[in-house]
């Protein structure tokens, strides 16, 4: 590119059409390095629009020869000259950080801004005594790019200033702060993260959640349980959810008491929780949930006594004569999951009901339980009125793997459905070759 081509962009800045001054922006921008020689001298224009266009382009080409062309800049009167200024140094580098210290004191929050995203940027620790007063600028704007910036470089000096930000009134500098906090790994921090849980902005909250389960050190869960009496539902579930990521024998008691919680949502991750742990000693009150208003916790709660497994199923088994349709499939689905054979005959039992989602999701308890004591069952469900019953129960056969089933999936060949037939002929592939169990 010749000189008198880059002089002709730059003789666009004076353009009355932003569309024309931005466009020749982008091209020196695209030209680079050879052109900083001829932008530098343009810093000094009469005309504010032009500094400010040779500011702009300094700073998409990001070059350390315009320095101290540029820290003479950050004098100028009006601020989207300094602005951009500010910018440009900070895509130069550490080279830039002195000039950006004296950016950090210009009374336009816009450029005081800007100098701390930069200091950030480049991450050089000894910028972090000059962002740290700026925590308590009045501009929000500023101490949201301070918040950033300390974040950036992770500093410990920064970690007093960043705990003190956690009550900013502006979420995003809360949001900052207790990211900093949670990527500087200092276990002094947990407690004031803790606090975080109850934060109104739920990236807050997520972030403190994140960082106290990274942690992992089991001491807070005295805590945790104390947060469970917190007024904000938001603050309950994410105590819930630390307890039983912690798994500490302590917790059982207060998760079991937290499916009496007002809110839905703390009830039903309880309940998930629960599950997580597979303590028998919540058996009785996760049956009892199974009856809960909400729909998520009665899920929850099922699915929790099905991990639990074979301490579950005597409760389990007394659930499922409920009347409720839907109560009882949650009790069909766990008794499936828990996969305890003295469960066999109630299911098989079930394939009478005259519910459709009742046979079905016996059988595919059944299929889930897999003992060879529920092909005969299965093998009468081939035979069901409905298709979706008959085709799980030939798949339910084929994963069981046993040859006794082979001549009634050979007459569910001849079965109406086409998915039914499909089903019992990929089922006979897999056992034509395999022998009777004994």
């Amino acid at each position: 590119m010749s000189t008198m081509q880059i002089e002709a962009y730059i003789a666009q800045f004076q353009d009355k059409d932003r569309k024309v001054r931005s466009a020749a922006i982008a091209a020196l921008g695209r030209i680079g390095t050879a052109a900083v020689p001829a932008l530098i001298p343009t810093l000094q224009d009469n005309n504010w629009r032009v500094r400010a266009a040779a500011a702009f382009a300094l700073r998409k080409i990001g070059h350390a020869s315009a320095t101290s062309a540029l820290i003479v800049v950050l004098k100028d009167k009006y601020s989207l000259v300094r602005y951009h200024a500010t910018y440009a140094l900070g895509k130069i580098g550490v080279a830039a950080v002195p000039p950006l210290f004296q950016a950090l004191k210009d009374k336009n929050g816009m450029v005081c801004s800007y100098a701390a995203w930069a200091l950030g940027e480049i991450g050089d620790a000894s910028a972090v005594p000059a962002l740290i007063p700026l925590l308590r600028d009045r501009d929000e704007e500023v101490r949201v790019a301070a918040a950033s910036a300390l974040r950036q470089i992770g500093h410990v000096a920064a970690i007093p200033a960043l705990q003190t930000a956690l009550k900013d009134n502006d979420h995003r500098v809360r949001h900052h702060a207790a990211s900093a906090l949670r990527d500087s790994g200092d276990a002094t921090v947990i407690p004031a993260l803790l606090e975080a849980l109850d934060d109104e902005d739920i990236h807050v909250r997520y972030v403190a959640h994140t960082a106290i389960k990274a942690n992992g050190d089991a001491s807070i869960v005295p805590a945790l349980i104390q947060l469970l009496r917190d007024e904000n539902p938001s603050a309950r579930q994410s105590a819930v959810l630390l307890l039983g990521y912690f798994e500490e024998p302590s917790a059982i008691p207060a998760l079991i008491q937290a499916l009496n919680d007002e809110d839905s949502g703390v009830r039903s991750k309880a309940a998930h929780m629960l599950g997580e742990i597979r303590d028998a000693s919540a058996v009785p009150a996760l049956k009892a949930a199974l009856k809960d208003k909400g729909m998520d916790v009665c899920a929850f709660a099922g699915d929790a006594l099905g991990k639990i497994g074979v301490a579950a199923v005597p409760a389990l088994l007394e659930a499922l004569h409920d009347k409720d349709v839907h109560d009882r499939v949650r009790v069909i689905m766990a008794l499936g999951t828990a996969g305890d054979a003295s469960a066999i005959p109630a299911l098989s039992q079930e394939l009478n009901d005259v519910d459709q989602l009742v046979r079905f999701r016996a059988v595919i308890s059944l299929g889930e339980i897999g003992d060879v004591a529920v092909i005969p069952a299965l093998i009468q469900a081939l035979k069901d009125e409905d298709k979706q019953v008959r085709s799980s129960a030939a798949f339910a056969l084929e994963e069981i793997g046993d040859a006794s089933a082979i001549p009634a999936l050979k007459q569910a060949l001849n079965d109406e459905d086409y998915d039914v037939r499909s089903r019992a002929a990929y089922a006979l592939e897999r056992l034509d070759s395999l022998p009777t169990r004994s």
